[in-house]
């Protein structure tokens, strides 16, 4: 009989062949992969067998070493070792058993350590109780002794005789493994053999998940790339959201800037201070959501410049004070008065971290209060700054703890409604603070409040003088607080400045008091108590003419007539800052201890500064400029900036106009806002560059609300010759003037008027010379007196000083004169002493002579003033 085989008889009776050998190597090596897992199981047990024995040794060791610990040193801490080695060790024998169960060998062994460890414990035991209550010699004899060493040789050579053993059965099982290995392996590369019998069906399914995996690549790729039109629609909406909010943010800042430059009082001056600076906090809230997609990316660039630390830190408790004095929280300040006057760094980001971290505390705290602290730490090269943030909030849990420091998350979902905030803050801040080589973290408890703290590299400032502060003497100061974080913040400062803090309550009897320099008042929850205290000081006579000094919130700082009809002479505003505390006592220093006369030189120095010299004007400001801006708020700041500097110039509300303009008239700039209607300012640069061709080029600058990446370049690229971002600064825009113009301006118009305005408005405010004095003219005929000599001979220092360039003279001599001229009621003066100060500390010598020359012009207007006012 003949059996024909076509070929499809031949692929399914070939693929049938290969599948049985296939299933026949298949199962041997199931059968050698099965052994090779029961030899793993062995060997585990094995090694763990030995790894409880070593665990054994090592706790006997422990225990050993915690009773001589005890015995040497006597403390109860060492015990706490021993026990837990006591009872590990009973827990380690329990496994021990349990992984010998089947091992008679290693059982005897077992049953041979049991005795020979509860021996050795017990001796350890006696050894304790004997140096519990025994004398030290009977232990000493008791431990001299070889039992232990003896127990000790005994458990060492039953644990080697153990793992010698489990050695000998780890290299038995071993050699087993290994031949199953060898075996197996063999049967693996048969089994490869009939395996490429099913290599066909197996590549028809590979190709199939091949295809598969193709369009799973294309749909990603897709995906991708909608990821990447959505990161270019997310550009373009912050860059938008960024116009939108900068153009009335321009107003905002502008106009505070021209409100500060009038002729404002001291508190009025206080407000617009903060309004400025708080449109300068929302402007950097801004830029840090335009710069967050730069941080993920790491190519934000932080700034390296000399800053006044103690300065940065009062500005944000300065912005942050309304809201912590709203929710009647005490906000407060220390920072380490031996800081530097200057270090280097970003001071904006350095802001940004404080005012974050102090914003979640303000936020999450009901009552009580919050501390921001400040001091340098560690040694020599090793030096960083620590800033601190204290509150007394509800806390955090270890839970919600570990989820800080990540975008867009806060301690909970309650929590978020009940607050609200992005998440944004702590995560910003953890990376900001590790661009700048530092660490943040934070420590709390539930009802209990927190500390976040972060740490940055001290870098100081080369050749930062230091400002002088101290007060003369050692003055006592009489403090009536009941916030131990004023307490706190007082003792540090005054102890700083050389002053000594007397601490008292309301109801203190205080006859024995000596006088003080001054008494100050912490503002209470009732004012009337206030009252009936500065009532009763004056029944005490050593306290009834001392200075009472109230420390109130801004917001409820009170005005000079109702200090007076409270019985106070003067208010300080939270937070306490430690310049103004110095000034003011200082100044208060300088009525009750005056300096000794002027030398004979004082009548010429006063009759050379009654003759007023009008500085020499550099050039006349006729250059002809275009403001091309649509906004008409954008349109107000800028004509009232031009107007400052003496020009007047046109305006056109769009390109199409500026365009116009160009066409029929010549100009030496051209200020040119990007985004109008009808023709924007890119397009109206492009068309006027075409209409000069090379024949002239006028220089346009652009003033834009824009401040991404990349605006700069496109205003350039467009033919525009520089840049100016909104909301701009008066010294920015005089700095573009001067560039394109090519001369130097003129000082703006308030400054050329302020001799006419001096002879208006009186150069001392006398209210408080009254409430200092109680209204006594004797007196303030004597301290008029004083202050108009000790107010030339300071002239004379300072002038000396400028003469021998020291500024370090100049810089005390100054300070105190600043000091007492504010304190006693000539503002403007106290602020031109400043200003002269803050020049020679930069080495300007000629701005410093130009100022001492106002200084003396408003020195004897102060004196013509009293005098006149005073009959003496």
């Amino acid at each position: 009989m003949i059996i024909r085989l076509n070929e499809k008889t031949i692929s399914w009776g070939g693929f049938a062949v290969a599948v049985l050998l296939q299933g026949i190597v298949g199962r041997v090596i199931y059968t050698y992969t099965h052994a090779l897992i029961r030899q793993d199981r062995l060997v585990s047990a094995a090694l763990s067998e030995r790894a409880e024995l070593f665990n054994i040794f090592t706790r006997v060791l422990d225990a050993e070493s915690a009773t001589r610990g005890f015995l040497i040193t006597g403390e109860p801490s060492h015990l706490d070792t021993y026990r837990k080695s006591k009872e590990t060790l009973t827990q380690e024998l329990v496994i021990l058993h349990a992984e010998a169960d089947n091992k008679p060998q290693e059982q005897i062994l077992i049953n041979r350590l049991d005795p020979q460890l509860e021996k050795e414990m017990g001796w350890l035991s006696q050894q304790i109780t004997a140096a519990q209550f025994r004398h030290l010699a009977d232990t000493r004899k008791l431990t001299m002794t070889q039992t232990g060493a003896v127990m000790m040789q005994e458990v060492r050579a039953t644990l080697r005789a153990m793992i010698e053993e489990e050695q000998t059965s780890l290299e038995s099982l071993q050699r087993e493994a290994d031949q199953a290995s060898r075996t197996m392996l063999r049967w693996l590369t048969l089994g490869g053999a009939f395996s490429l019998g099913l290599m066909v069906i197996i590549f028809a399914f590979l190709r199939n998940e091949i295809d598969k995996r193709k369009a799973a690549q294309r749909a990603l790729a897709g995906a991708r790339d909608a990821a990447l039109q959505s990161a270019r629609l997310k550009s373009e909406f912050l860059a938008n959201m960024s116009h939108e909010i900068r153009t009335p943010m321009n107003a905002v800042i502008g106009m505070s800037d021209l409100l500060a430059e009038s002729r404002l009082t001291a508190e009025q001056r206080d407000y617009v201070r903060v309004v400025r600076q708080s449109g300068d906090s929302l402007l950097a809230l801004i830029d840090d959501v335009l710069d967050l997609s730069k941080i993920e990316a790491g190519k934000l660039r932080l700034e390296s410049v000399d800053f006044d630390l103690r300065e940065c830190v009062e500005n944000v408790a300065d912005l942050l004070a309304g809201r912590a004095q709203a929710k009647g929280l005490e906000l407060a300040t220390l920072i380490d008065p031996e800081l530097p006057g200057m270090i280097n760094g970003d001071p904006v980001r350095i802001g940004q971290v404080i005012s974050n971290l102090a914003t979640n505390a303000i936020k999450f705290t009901t009552q009580g209060d919050v501390l921001i602290t400040v001091r340098v730490e560690g040694k020599d090269t090793g030096r960083y700054l620590l800033f601190e943030v204290h509150d007394s909030g509800i806390g955090l849990a270890r839970e919600a703890q570990e989820k800080l420091f990540q975008p867009f998350v806060q301690a909970d979902g309650s929590t978020t409604r009940k607050f609200g905030g992005t998440g944004l803050g702590l995560a910003i801040s953890r990376q900001l603070v590790e661009m700048m080589g530092g660490d943040i973290g934070v420590e709390s408890a539930e009802r209990k409040g927190s500390r976040f703290w972060f740490q940055i590299p001290f870098r100081q400032s080369a050749g930062a003088p230091a400002e002088t502060l101290a007060l003369t003497g050692r003055p006592t100061v009489l403090i009536f607080t009941e916030r131990p974080t004023m307490r706190r913040v007082m003792q540090s400062y005054l102890h700083a400045l050389g002053g000594i803090p007397v601490f008292a309550a309301k109801t203190d009897a205080l006859a024995s008091m000596s006088q003080p320099l001054a008494i100050l008042i912490d503002k209470g929850e009732a004012t009337n108590e206030d009252i009936a205290l500065i009532q009763r000081l004056k029944l005490y006579p050593r306290l009834s003419t001392a200075p009472v000094l109230y420390l109130a919130p801004l917001r409820e700082k009170p005005n000079s007539d109702d200090l007076r009809q409270m019985g106070m002479t003067l208010s300080l505003t939270k937070p306490l800052k430690l310049g103004t505390l110095s000034m003011v006592l200082r100044g208060l220093a300088l009525f009750q201890n005056p300096e000794p006369p002027a030398s004979p030189q004082l009548s010429a120095m006063k009759e050379k500064a009654a003759v007023p010299k009008t500085p020499a004007s550099t050039t006349s400001n006729k250059a002809r400029i275009l403001l091309v801006e649509d906004n008409e708020v954008n349109q107000t700041v800028a004509f009232a900036r031009l107007e400052k500097f003496g020009f007047k110039p046109d305006l056109a509300r769009n390109g199409l106009e500026a365009l116009a303009a160009v066409e029929h008239s010549t100009y030496d700039l051209i200020l040119m806002d990007c985004q109008m209607p009808e023709m924007d300012g890119y397009q109206a640069t492009l068309t006027i560059r075409a209409r000069e061709g090379t024949a002239r080029r006028t220089p346009i600058v652009a003033l834009t609300a824009h401040a991404i990446a990349g605006d700069r370049e496109k205003c350039l690229e467009a033919g525009m010759d520089d840049y100016l971002p909104k909301p701009f600064k008066p010294e920015d825009l005089q700095s573009v003037l001067e560039k394109w113009l090519g001369f130097k301006l003129d000082p703006p118009q308030e400054e050329k008027l302020e001799a006419g305005l001096r002879q208006v408005d009186a150069p001392l405010n006398l209210d408080i010379l009254r409430e200092v004095t109680n209204n006594t003219p004797d007196r303030m005929k004597h301290l008029a007196e004083i202050f108009i000599k000790n107010g030339w001979a300071s002239v004379q220092k300072i002038e000396g000083s400028i003469i021998a360039r020291d500024a370090s003279a100049l810089n005390q001599t100054a300070h105190g004169y600043a000091g007492s001229s504010a304190s006693f009621g000539a503002e403007h003066l106290g602020l031109l002493v400043r200003e002269m100060e803050a020049a020679a500390r930069q080495q300007n010598w000629a701005r410093t002579s130009n100022v001492l020359k106002d200084v003396k012009l408003e020195m004897t207007a102060v004196e013509n003033f009293l005098r006149k006012e005073l009959e003496f």
